[in-house]
């Protein structure tokens, strides 16, 4: 039986989850599930709506279970916007 790892990469547009696992000595990787992302307004600042990530990365880790492929670690990348701050004029 296989030891499975689950990377979850959330950028600015998308997010996916892709699944890796070893096999005959050779890295194995499968992107089980892939979803939209972006930003929403909230008064003055721009903001993820995290309550659907959240929901997104659970429909993810169902898929893995579907796949019968469950893993045991998982990282979560979040590198989506470069920026600080909005300039003021």
């Amino acid at each position: 039986m296989s030891t499975y790892y689950l990377a979850v990469d959330i950028g600015a547009s998308s997010g996916r989850l892709i699944i890796a696992w070893k096999e005959a000595g050779k890295l194995m990787l499968e992107e089980v599930y892939r979803f939209q992302n972006g930003m929403r307004q909230e008064g003055d600042r721009l903001c993820w709506d995290m309550e659907k990530l959240l929901s997104e990365i659970k429909a993810g880790l169902k898929e893995c279970a579907r796949l019968r492929k469950v893993p045991a670690y998982m990282g979560i990348d979040t590198w989506g916007v470069d920026f600080v701050f909005s300039p003021i004029f």
